[in-house]
């Protein structure tokens, strides 16, 4: 018993009789390493509150995302109504299908699925940023998803993670042309904040 006590009183001793300042003069020096790294990686400043007028052109542009949505959707059930779109472009993707693509189980097994699948990355919700990423990809004759590219960007990573969604969806029913499946072109929003 008594080896642990003097043993424990030796290491007080030692470590309580360090010079005058040298806690001090460390924690200067750390700091100062700190300050010559440069910018800060991990942290992230949040965002001034928004302005009105910045609220008002997010309303503005809902609106038209909403109405690009409901467009979106209504091609990809009922096909694009205007047939005086030329039938199909150099790539083979046909802009007029008498049949459009649609995911399996339809509108609403998409919604399940995006709202399942759907990944909010870490840094936009520390930035609190919201909207909606427009990506537009083929859906090629067997089913499968190619061509992948953002149409409209929101950053922050939700473009990415938008990417990644579309990548992870079963196989397409495929596009109808004169009973023929065909490639068709799909413009598909995800939103992310809401």
């Amino acid at each position: 018993m008594k080896k642990y006590l003097f043993f424990s009183f030796l290491i007080l001793f030692c470590f309580s009789c360090t010079p005058d300042g040298l806690m001090e003069k460390l924690a200067s020096e750390d700091s100062s390493k700190d300050d010559s790294a440069g910018v800060d990686t991990f942290s992230v400043k949040r965002q001034p509150a928004m302005t009105d007028a910045e609220k008002k052109q997010l309303a503005i542009d809902k609106k038209e995302t909403d109405s690009i949505d409901r467009d979106v959707s209504t091609i990809i059930t009922q096909g694009d109504p205007d047939n005086s779109k030329n039938s199909q472009d150099v790539s083979g993707v046909v802009a007029n299908p008498d049949i459009g693509p649609s995911f399996p189980g339809g509108q609403d097994a998409m919604d399940a699925f995006i709202n399942k699948k759907r990944i909010y990355p870490l840094v936009a919700f520390q930035n609190e940023v919201k909207g909606i990423v427009s990506l537009r990809f083929v859906v090629e004759s067997d089913g499968k998803i190619g061509g992948i590219r953002v149409v409209r960007s929101l950053g922050y990573g939700c473009d990415e993670s938008a990417m990644d969604l579309v990548r992870s969806m079963p196989h397409w029913i495929p596009g109808k042309k004169g009973g023929a499946n065909v490639r068709c072109a799909v413009t598909l929003p995800i939103s992310f904040g809401d």
